[in-house]
């Protein structure tokens, strides 16, 4: 069985995991962004956080599934699936004028570039990195019309 919490962003609503854009973002753009996390068989399975950067636009980061769940299915269908499928619809209903998710992925993990591109990511060149990271990553950025 699977369920979905929905946190606001808060201090008190931390799931534990580091804030990848903690430092990027307004205090505005942080108490409007989101935390899914999905629980499978009451036990943590994965995890995604709605950034909030604009009323038209959200940035999908820590998408996250346990390494036990990863590749397997529930109900004919894979548990980052599952997670996805939530993202999208509880974006628009926390925000009715959302209108893109954008996203950045380390451009070496292909299959994540995959996950993303089977739910209608697609691929574009940002021209100033978004985000400031201690390693050496080239970040693939991508974009859904939702």
């Amino acid at each position: 069985m699977i369920t979905f919490y929905y946190f606001k962003f808060s201090k008190k609503n931390d799931l534990g995991f580091p804030y990848t854009y903690e430092k990027l973002l307004t205090k505005h753009q942080f108490y409007n962004s989101h935390q899914i996390m999905m629980m499978v068989k009451n036990k943590f399975g994965g995890l995604a956080r709605l950034h909030y950067i604009n009323k038209n636009t959200y940035e999908l980061g820590d998408f996250f599934i346990i390494p036990e769940l990863r590749g397997k299915k529930y109900k004919g269908i894979k548990y980052y699936q599952h997670l996805m499928d939530q993202v999208l619809k509880y974006s628009k209903k926390v925000n009715k004028n959302a209108k893109k998710i954008t996203l950045a992925v380390d451009s070496k993990i292909i299959p994540a570039i995959k996950v993303y591109e089977k739910n209608n990511f697609t691929k574009f060149t940002q021209k100033k990195p978004i985000l400031k990271s201690t390693k050496k990553i080239k970040f693939q950025y991508m974009l859904r019309i939702i």
